[in-house]
């Protein structure tokens, strides 16, 4: 058993299912070793969703190249997570009315719907209304059956599930558990999770956040009653409590940087319509006598990024100078501007991303995850997101980032012609001590960075809530 875990009044062993619907879970949990105690604890099975008639999957790998020892395959139609949908919504246009990120909700879901579909989810969501209308949707969806004979078969002692609080099995497994009596742990896998999801079922035994914003949030746009969330910080985030032990020579020398140079990292975005124009602008602030002298650029593409936008150039005909891209990111950077068949993750590891912001002296990015990443490092930012590239309203559309992008010491650029002063007051912050611990002190509003670690934690809860079964 893990040290510091009490085992719960069962005569065997106790039983664990790993639901996993998506690639991004396998990069964020599998691979990040969330699941390292809860092994040791438990017996546990994942289970892969995997629907063979689906042409675009959401998870497309196979767990068992991961290390996930013992795995089964669950499929839940698309028919009905389209009819979940319904729901779903009317509780997100229910949970967020009032808020500032009202308008932006209703926006997006007349852009899915249509108008007249959406007032009709409005009255759906009125009180009263919508509990009577939850429950007679509830009682005609009834459970999935393939998720309710796998839980028959297995008959685990508690079910995890990490999660972006939508896809095919959350609503299943929210009233499957409840009806059976298994205690459910539902872990948030990003940052926006709470401030833009849902859940359309019920309340889980455990929401696990990242930390006491998304804590605040949950509360705030989902409704979770508090006793219900944990905070245990980023499963995937829990590298960066230990510095690589390669040195600065090793690591220019891996990312092919000059060790002559200061090193700003020029992280991208998905959808980087724009980036070898960006890209271009910084080559030209490196010369002599620019505000970037004496700098010199890596270019890190988002693993999530597409083919080439309209008028945005292949990176490797452009001739920079002061510019390079991530070795790292290279094969996927060019297998989705050259190869047809669109968008597709990459599965990077996040030890890279560590040595990457260890190696870095600052970050430049739009909205980004990256961006929190840095500061937990204690590495100064600009968030530089120009209008052609999002329509800046971080209250309406971007809630998860509406306290970070107030921090004092965070440079903000959102028009082209500021670019290169936010870039030069960046350059003031390289190196500032004060900066640096301003940045790390804050971040841990956000994501817990001490204590045990996210796997001591899910195996300690887990341990818990079947404790808590079994009495």
């Amino acid at each position: 058993m893990t040290e510091g875990i009490d085992a719960p009044p069962l005569k065997r062993r106790p039983k664990a299912l790993v639901f996993i619907d998506y690639d991004a879970l396998v990069r964020h949990f599998v691979m990040s070793g969330a699941f390292v105690d809860l092994e040791k604890a438990f017996d546990v099975t994942y289970i892969a969703h995997d629907d063979p008639g689906q042409l675009k999957k959401g998870l497309t790998v196979n767990l068992r190249e991961f290390g996930c020892a013992r795995v089964r395959t669950c499929v839940v139609s698309r028919q009905r997570m389209g009819l979940w949908y319904f729901l779903y919504i009317v509780n997100v246009l229910r949970q967020h009315r009032g808020t500032s990120a009202y308008g932006h909700r209703r926006m997006l879901a007349v852009d899915q719907v249509g108008e007249r579909r959406v007032r009709q989810f409005e009255l759906l969501g009125m009180p009263v209304i919508f509990h009577l209308f939850r429950a007679a949707f509830m009682a005609w969806m009834g459970v999935d059956a393939a998720v309710a004979q796998l839980l028959d078969e297995e008959r685990p002692d508690v079910v995890v599930q990490p999660s972006f609080l939508t896809g095919p099995f959350v609503n299943e497994l929210l009233r499957a558990t409840r009806v059976r009596g298994i205690p459910y742990l539902l872990l948030m896998n990003s940052w926006d999770n709470p401030a833009v999801k849902a859940v359309a079922t019920g309340d889980p035994d455990r929401l696990v956040v990242w930390g006491e914003q998304s804590r605040r949030q949950a509360i705030e746009y989902m409704g979770v009653d508090p006793a219900r969330i944990v905070a245990f910080g980023a499963a995937q985030f829990d590298v960066y409590r230990t510095p690589p032990r390669e040195t600065r020579v090793d690591l220019a020398a891996e990312f092919g940087v000059p060790m002559d140079r200061t090193i700003v990292l020029y992280a991208g975005s998905g959808a980087g319509w724009h980036e070898s124009a960006y890209l271009e602008q910084l080559d030209a602030m490196t010369v002599p006598g620019g505000v970037l002298e004496n700098c010199h650029i890596l270019y890190r593409p988002h693993p999530w990024r597409g083919p080439l936008g309209a008028g945005e150039r292949d990176f490797f005909e452009m001739g920079l100078r002061n510019v390079t891209m991530d070795p790292n990111m290279k094969e996927h950077y060019l297998r989705q501007i050259r190869e047809i068949g669109g968008r597709g993750m990459y599965l990077a590891d996040y030890s890279i991303t560590n040595r990457l912001l260890t190696l870095v002296e600052a970050v430049i990015s739009p909205l980004s995850t990256i961006l929190l990443e840095a500061a937990m490092k204690g590495r100064p930012l600009l968030i530089f997101a120009p209008p052609r590239d999002l329509k800046l309203d971080v209250d309406k559309n971007q809630p998860h980032f509406r306290d970070f992008v107030t921090w004092p010491e965070i440079n903000r650029c959102f028009n082209d012609d500021s670019f290169e002063d936010a870039c030069a007051s960046l350059r003031r912050q390289i190196g500032d001590p004060r900066i640096a611990s301003a940045l790390r002190e804050r971040s841990r509003d956000f994501v817990v960075c001490d204590g045990p670690t996210y796997s001591e934690r899910l195996a300690a809860e887990a341990m818990a809530l079947v404790a808590e079964r079994a009495a």
